[in-house]
């Protein structure tokens, strides 16, 4: 018999509600545009770009339908997503029913009536860490052939960074063989700035020069998760950060670096790391291209590029103008 969690009753509970009863033509991207555009002007930009990423999750699950046809169902597939960890799904809920709160205040939705996200609830459990072994990035980098997944893997396992600030990661970022240069994110507020290490230069020195944003899609990191499981990893919340800040406390002996560049504050931070020794940690930073097994990474990254601006040609005006004739 199955044990019904706080979640999927929740859940159960709040599907019946189905659409809104309000016939509003108002398509959900020109109210969530409008919501974004409402909200820079008082809140600080850590918030906003919170707010942005939950509602773009919505938009790419819901389509192109009006505000008053979403559904808790929609709500639940952004909300209670089992690739983001449970402070994440919190953060996301609170953003979409702000959203649908401010929709009922300016006529997009019924006055009256509780919106589709309002009993919907997330219970944060308690932090369970996990470390990925070298065996396992290197199952991972070698379990898919689309070059811009494996940047994906690399960027996550040889900086820290976080899901959210990978999926919004531009090349304005990337400082050349030297940084990324993070600006300030939803969790701890401050800027800062991870190193470029050497295993990273190898994977992310063939997509120099490019520019605006590193992936083309904000679910990079469901991708990854995907590839994860097909070689045997279940990734828990939060892997790669404490992978990477416990591998390079190890192999810089300075623990209160590592929390910093993953984006903690080291006080709180330490609890974090797992004791690793520092033979662990050079194999996990030696895990290059020619290491997992892609002996022409270079070659293969310039044809991906090639084939990558191709395509951005056909799709573009210019591109289909010159095609029909």
């Amino acid at each position: 018999m199955k044990t019904k969690t706080p979640q999927t009753t929740a859940i159960n509970a709040t599907l019946s509600l189905g659409q809104s009863v309000l016939k509003s033509n108002v398509l959900l991207d020109r109210a969530v545009q409008e919501f974004l555009s409402t909200m820079s002007v008082t809140l600080k930009q850590p918030r906003v770009k919170l707010f942005e990423s939950a509602l773009c999750s919505l938009l790419a699950y819901a389509g192109p339908i009006p505000i008053a046809a979403l559904t808790t169902a929609h709500v639940c597939q952004v909300v209670f997503d089992p690739q983001t960890v449970p402070h994440t799904q919190k953060s996301y809920l609170f953003a979409i029913k702000s959203f649908l709160r401010w929709g009922r205040k300016v006529g997009h939705l019924p006055a009256n009536i509780p919106t589709v996200a309002d009993p919907l609830r997330v219970q944060v459990p308690m932090f369970v860490r996990q470390l990925l072994t070298p065996a396992d990035l290197k199952a991972m980098l070698a379990g898919t052939q689309d070059e811009e997944v494996q940047l994906g893997i690399a960027l996550l396992a040889f900086t820290g960074i976080r899901s959210l600030e990978l999926a919004e990661l531009t090349w304005e970022n990337v400082a050349r063989g030297d940084a990324l240069r993070l600006k300030v994110w939803k969790t701890i507020g401050i800027p800062r700035e991870i190193p470029i290490l050497p295993v990273l230069e190898a994977w992310i020195r063939p997509f120099y020069r490019q520019e605006g944003r590193v992936f083309g899609s904000r679910l990079i990191y469901r991708i990854i998760r995907r590839i994860a499981k097909a070689v045997g990893v279940e990734l828990k919340p939060n892997a790669f950060r404490h992978s990477y800040g416990t591998y390079r406390s190890a192999d810089t002996q300075n623990g209160f670096s590592a929390t910093f560049e993953i984006g903690f504050n080291g006080d709180r931070s330490w609890n974090n790391l797992i004791d690793v020794n520092e033979d662990q940690a050079r194999e996990y930073f030696s895990l290059t291209p020619e290491a997992v097994g892609i002996a022409d990474w270079n070659k293969r990254v310039a044809q991906h590029l090639k084939n990558k601006a191709a395509k951005e040609t056909r799709k573009s005006p210019a591109g289909n103008q010159r095609h029909d004739q």
